[in-house]
């Protein structure tokens, strides 16, 4: 699968899944840590920020295993503090089949989130932390099974879900905070077409979604085995 940016939340007005994602192209990192969990590397110019990728990364792969998504293939997460992209500008990108995760530093993520969206009551540190998993997320389902081209609704549904899931407690109360949601949670909210106009929207109905069902757990693991999607095919 050629490399393809996947959506995580970003700047207003930025778009959804591999349209919305983080595209970085930044400057030849300084180090290269391999991490305590050996199947992640991180890389950048700080050696504090990479132990914390480090931790926040060890931590969702239990996290995500809790839910039945695993994790097993190697991932490499850069951390840089300069964006080239063709796409939106936003703040992480996982590239499809590559095991690569791209992220601003916690500096510039901080200068650059949306202050307005889903998440604009969840604090810098929480928010940073939040963008690994939601990329972690995203190459764990990396080949989830797919009908049609591209799955991108159903690929963010399990990249949102488990981005707040693992917020912690506090912080998880502050998501989608300042947002009015007038529509019960619903399948159909869940859908391609929020995702690109509306990816704070999406985020909320995912949630929404998620934490609603009988065994969240359990529902979003039948996601990742594509027994159940929220992409279709135009008419």
């Amino acid at each position: 699968m050629t490399s393809r940016p996947t959506l995580a939340p970003a700047l207003r007005g930025g778009i959804g899944a591999w349209l919305a994602a983080i595209v970085l192209a930044g400057p030849t990192v300084a180090e290269s840590l391999v991490c305590a969990d050996p199947i992640f590397t991180a890389t950048g110019d700080d050696p504090a920020t990479l132990a914390r990728v480090c931790r926040v990364a060890s931590e969702a792969r239990t996290g995500l295993a809790g839910c039945g998504i695993t994790l097993d293939q190697p991932v490499r997460i850069d951390v840089t503090s300069t964006i080239e992209s063709t796409f939106n500008h936003c703040l992480a990108v996982y590239h499809c089949g590559s095991g690569r995760i791209e992220l601003l530093t916690p500096e510039a993520t901080s200068a650059a989130r949306d202050r307005d969206g889903a998440f604009a009551h969840v604090s810098d540190e929480a928010y940073w932390d939040s963008l690994i998993v939601h990329e972690l997320a995203h190459a764990a389902s990396d080949r989830i099974p797919c009908p049609f081209d591209a799955c991108p609704a159903t690929s963010e549904f399990i990249s949102y879900a488990m981005q707040v899931k693992l917020l912690p407690d506090a912080e998880r109360a502050r998501f989608a905070e300042g947002m009015t949601i007038t529509d019960a949670p619903a399948r159909s909210r869940v859908n391609s077409n929020i995702l690109y106009f509306s990816p704070d929207h999406f985020a909320a109905n995912a949630w929404e979604h998620f934490r609603t069902r009988e065994d969240p757990c359990g529902y979003v693991a039948r996601v990742v085995a594509g027994e159940i999607t929220f992409d279709f095919r135009a008419p």
